[in-house]
């Protein structure tokens, strides 16, 4: 009889610590539902204020955006983001961290975010030195669309070995035809910094393409995978070349060309002819451009551009080229049948693109 009792009392011990552990366990699992819904609402967040960085010209405007880290209802929460300058770049780069709260439950994210611009500085932007020599090379500063003139090129280099070729650029209509005349339609020993391989590396994740490591690309395999059908060429007005026109209202191409390196000379490098697109090029090296090239947008090569008379047919760069951060070559070379020329309509083109991406990202432990 006693022992029935006693086995009766373990049993109902059981039961009760059996109930208790369930309900503990609900209570956890409860709480980490909570935790996870902060965390959604406090990305939210982070979203946000990407989205109001994509939308202003700056970082400093987003940062005095009213209302900027007042709590915003999401989800059955709220979100609160704080916006504070990245020492290491604080004229393009955003400290964000948002704040994720229910009410039992908050999170913490931060996020790195990096404001860029495609306000062009002029027909062609060089970090190496910049050599031009070619009869029928014509490299352009005054606007093709009809806004504000630029120079015809700016690098941040002291010099620039010009040897033939028509310059023209901050409103000078009659085209430079040799040294003598460079700070007319110049800037060199220039302060202004586009990070290249910052571009770069942000906007490959934005490739409408798949990645490409081809070491040369001939025109007749891509066809209008580039969008050649979308622009058409102008013949030239007396002797002047004039502008691509990009048809319609087409959306910028992303390309993304990540050349191998040439056992010959250690350089990463790819060869493009008889290519015809529009949108952001970008190439991870070096570039040589022969035959036809006709391109409405923006190239980036982070190492050198070569043009070439070879091929027997001319080149056409509607908007501009910026190259030769790297280093790997040793100028920015312009020879044969080449036109450059700078169009501000190419800026509010791409801005079609985001301009505010994501370049870390983290959690922030309660």
């Amino acid at each position: 009889m006693v022992l029935c009792v006693l086995m009766l009392l373990v049993v109902t011990l059981l039961g009760i610590a059996g109930m208790q552990t369930a309900t503990f366990g609900t209570m956890i699992s409860g709480n980490g539902l909570e935790g996870q819904k902060a965390f959604w609402i406090a990305e939210s967040g982070l979203q946000d204020a990407k989205d109001k960085l994509d939308q202003v010209s700056s970082v400093e405007a987003f940062r005095n955006t009213p209302g900027l880290s007042s709590p915003v209802s999401c989800g059955g929460g709220t979100y609160t983001i704080t916006a504070a300058a990245d020492p290491l770049d604080p004229d393009r780069r955003v400290v964000v961290t948002s704040v994720g709260s229910r009410p039992q439950a908050s999170k913490t994210v931060e996020t790195t975010i990096m404001k860029f611009t495609f306000a062009l500085p002029g027909a062609l932007y060089s970090k190496s030195l910049v050599t031009v020599n070619g009869n029928r090379t014509s490299i352009f500063g005054n606007d093709a669309c009809g806004g504000t003139d630029k120079p015809s090129i700016v690098t941040t280099m002291p010099t620039i070995d010009f040897r033939n070729g028509y310059l023209t650029g901050n409103g000078l209509a009659t085209p430079v035809t040799d040294s003598s005349g460079l700070e007319l339609v110049t800037e060199r020993s220039s302060s202004q910094n586009y990070p290249l391989m910052a571009y770069i590396n942000a906007y490959k994740n934005y490739a409408t393409l798949p990645e490409i490591t081809d070491a040369s690309i001939q025109g007749s395999h891509i066809g209008d995978d580039w969008g050649g059908d979308d622009i058409r060429l102008q013949d030239d007005i007396d002797g002047v070349p004039q502008r691509i026109l990009l048809l319609g209202d087409p959306a910028p191409n992303v390309i993304y060309l990540n050349p191998p390196v040439n056992t010959g000379n250690g350089i990463k490098e790819v060869s493009l002819q008889n290519v015809t697109g529009h949108g952001l090029l970008l190439i991870d090296g070096s570039a040589n451009i022969s035959g036809g090239f006709n391109w409405y947008g923006l190239v980036i090569a982070s190492g050198g551009v070569k043009f070439t008379g070879q091929g027997g047919e001319g080149k056409n760069i509607t908007g501009a080229i910026m190259a030769g951060e790297t280093g790997v070559t040793v100028d920015v070379n312009v020879t044969g049948s080449v036109s450059i020329l700078y169009c501000s309509a190419v800026t509010n083109y791409l801005q079609d693109l985001t301009t505010a991406i994501m370049i870390s990202w983290r959690e922030i432990r309660n």
